[in-house]
């Protein structure tokens, strides 16, 4: 009975934020891609980098989310990858590149870091939500 009760509420709470008209776009969003992201039997996202974007000096974090591109970079030179470039605070808009390996810089937080630090703007570092950081 009290998991019923709880996830009865869980639910009603879901749909109260859902239904918030500000928040409704960015709560939709971030909780598909958390899904995506956290699901233990899904990589979508295999490691989490730094790619120039939009332009050269400019760095945003990237996922990579495949290496297998031949059918798309058949006739270059150097192998792409799959990077997908997440727009903040709404992850699910963004931009897919293929890009060179060698330009990529892997960061050393897991992609569900990563993610954190997109949709909060760059506010939430992993230490602050472990209460380490002042």
């Amino acid at each position: 009975a009290a998991n019923l009760i709880g996830r009865w509420l869980v639910g009603a709470a879901d749909r109260f934020i859902a239904n918030l008209p500000f928040v409704r776009s960015i709560y939709g969003g971030a909780k598909q891609v958390f899904k995506q992201v956290a699901a233990p039997e899904r990589t979508s996202f295999k490691q989490a980098v730094l790619v120039e974007f939009p332009r050269p000096g400019a760095w945003a974090i990237g996922f990579i989310t495949t290496e297998d591109t031949a059918e798309v970079a058949g006739g270059m030179s150097e192998a792409l990858v799959a990077v997908y470039v997440p727009q903040a605070p709404i992850p699910t808009s963004g931009f897919l590149l293929y890009l060179p390996k060698s330009t990529l810089h892997p960061l050393k937080i897991t992609p569900e870091e990563a993610l954190k630090r997109v949709i909060s703007l760059g506010l939430i570092r992993e230490e602050d939500a472990a209460g380490g950081a002042k």
